[in-house]
């Protein structure tokens, strides 16, 4: 004989959006919405202008900039004057004034500027580095809020499913249709699931904490639920992504960082070359002093050149040395970049390919499957033909690959920006095939 209330239940429950895959995002309220027109390109756009790691790396590019005019310029010349009196054969001199320059060996100073615009180069590639990666973080962080706005409106749907349920399993027991332990079952799992919503609720404070600390905002500043995804591309080519791999900024500024050690130890070679110096002197006689006979002339005007001598050879040689193991470690580290970035293509592309993939099954096969064979074991267990755990199993199963399908979704848009971010680049342009073949 079928309970008049589980007839009811089952009518009741019909009407639940069980082919709504992706369930209700909870409402922040009005107060607590920061704008609803934010969107993540000016959450970006925000970070690029207040997050305080990426304005170090900014003002470290500008450092190395302003080296670059010291590198390149000649040595202070020297200014000499006497302060008092020297007597000389052409009698005494009242003041003496002289100025040296001096001038290292040819194609010193082109080496030491070209060292410092390659470092000031690199400097500006690691900026540069540091802003994409910034930026695949807020992506991250973003899409992550997203999934659990998701989660948490699923997992609603699923308590609200579970209340009517308990409230329809103690009806059935007080008819003495339903057994007692139906009546615990029920109410064990109506229990868990609110836990579940509890915590998933939870977790809302610290995850607007980690978006805001992107940001440099106030930690508990609150930020509006995102609404969706972005579409991805169906196909990305692997080759694609590695012909455009050295566009990398961290690749790019390791290939600066190369070059400018090469530039560092051609200049440092170059020490062991002696240092031209130049000189006026100009001496003023004193005519008071001179005895008869005396002619004090013209103010005498000696010019004078100098080397000096790098005796200790050992000395430049060491620097040299170790200039060149600077370049060695360079091409090294460059090579070992190139090469883990190439396997993080690998990598990350598999895990995109895998989560589209994985939200296609479920979106397509296992959550209408699982739709389907809850609402059949909703009717069998009507009927007396199956049992409560039976039903239970089949909401979990159907709760679980909700879950599972938008956790599939969020990691295949977050592998996405983890892609943009190895080749440096909108990855828009590889897939459509605007970069040619």
């Amino acid at each position: 004989m079928k309970s008049p209330g589980l007839i009811f239940v089952v009518v009741l429950l019909a009407g639940l959006p069980f082919n709504n895959v992706s369930g209700q995002i909870p409402s922040l309220g009005g107060d607590e919405m920061l704008s609803d027109s934010l969107t993540l390109a000016e959450y970006l756009d925000y970070t690029a202008a207040h997050n305080p790691g990426l304005q170090v790396e900014f003002e470290h590019w500008q450092d190395a900039k302003s080296m670059i005019a010291p590198a390149k310029s000649l040595p202070d010349p020297m200014l000499t004057y006497l302060v008092e009196e020297m007597e000389t054969r052409g009698g005494p001199q009242r003041r003496s004034l002289g100025l040296m320059q001096t001038f290292p060996w040819p194609g010193t100073l082109r080496a030491q500027g070209s060292a410092a615009t390659l470092a000031a180069d690199a400097a500006e590639q690691r900026y540069l580095a540091v802003r994409l990666e910034l930026f695949s973080e807020v992506k991250s962080a973003w899409y992550e809020f997203y999934y659990l706005g998701r989660a948490i409106g699923i997992t609603e749907e699923h308590v609200q499913l579970l209340v009517l349920l308990e409230e329809q399993v103690r009806m059935a027991y007080a008819s003495g249709i339903a057994a007692q332990g139906d009546v615990i079952k029920a109410q064990i799992e109506l229990e868990k699931m609110q836990d579940m919503l509890a915590s998933l609720r939870d977790q809302r404070g610290p995850a607007m904490a980690e978006f805001n600390a992107l940001l440099n905002r106030a930690a508990d500043a609150v930020m509006p639920w995102p609404d969706s995804l972005p579409d991805m591309p169906e196909m990305i080519h692997e080759n694609d992504l590695v012909r455009v791999l050295p566009e990398n900024p961290r690749l790019q500024a390791a290939d600066f960082d190369m070059q400018g050690m090469k530039a560092g130890w051609s200049a440092a070679r170059r020490r062991v070359i002696p240092e031209l110096t130049l000189g006026v002197m100009v001496m003023n006689p004193n005519p008071t002093r001179m005895t008869a006979g005396e002619d004090p002339g013209k103010n005498p005007l000696a010019f004078t050149f100098s080397f000096n001598l790098p005796l200790w050879f050992g000395k430049y040689r060491a620097e040299a040395r170790g200039k060149k193991a600077n370049f060695n470690a360079a091409q090294q580290s460059r090579v070992d970049l190139g090469n883990q970035m190439r396997a993080a293509v690998k990598r990350i592309l598999y895990q995109y390919r895998d989560a589209g993939r994985k939200s296609g099954l479920y979106g397509f096969s296992l959550i209408p499957k699982a739709e389907q064979h809850f609402e059949v074991m909703l009717t069998s267990f009507s009927n007396g033909q199956a049992s409560f755990a039976d039903l239970i199993e089949a909401q979990q199963t159907l709760l679980e690959f909700k879950l599972n399908y938008e956790r599939a979704r969020t990691d295949r848009v977050i592998q996405y920006a983890e892609l943009e971010k190895l080749v440096g680049r909108d990855l828009s342009v590889i897939s459509t095939g605007e970069i040619g073949n």
